[in-house]
């Protein structure tokens, strides 16, 4: 179960919410998509300090971060999308699921190392476009983003 804090917000503001959104809608979720956003959207950001680090490491997973995934501070390059070290990566094909991982600079899927698209290629047998079919899950994060709307929110900045 995830643990949950309760943040004092007006009523103006959460009525303004559901008239926007309908009567049925899920407040929370929403405000947590928005922070989640947020975050996304500073991570580039050089405020990062090394107890971020430490305790990205701690919550990303119980062995050591470093350990598994290699130094947080780096990654992998994929033209302009950085991607840390600890990104989940999955793509569906014919409805199966296959997840690769961010580790040591390195996107790794079942032990090889591969580029986006090489790894697109391996699990199709095809030529694919990356960008539209690898979703991406930031360390620490809990929402998948597909990997052309990550890029597209990097060009409009």
């Amino acid at each position: 179960m995830e643990n949950k804090i309760c943040i004092p917000i007006s009523t103006d503001i959460i009525h303004e919410l559901l008239l926007r959104n309908g009567p049925e809608s899920d407040v929370s979720s929403w405000i947590e998509s928005v922070i989640y956003t947020y975050l996304g959207d500073t991570e580039q950001d050089d405020g990062w300090t090394d107890e971020y680090y430490e305790y990205l490491g701690r919550r990303t997973s119980k062995s050591d971060f470093k350990e598994k995934y290699g130094d947080p501070k780096k990654g992998y390059r994929w033209q302009e999308l950085d991607l840390p070290n600890g990104t989940q990566l999955y793509m569906e094909y014919k409805k199966e699921r296959h997840y690769a991982c961010v580790k040591n600079e390195k996107i790794i899927y079942k032990d090889e190392a591969y580029s986006p698209s090489q790894l697109v290629r391996k699990i199709t047998n095809t030529t694919r476009n990356a960008w539209r079919d690898l979703y991406i899950q930031y360390p620490g994060k809990n929402e998948w983003k597909l990997a052309d709307v990550v890029r597209n929110s990097l060009i409009k900045k």
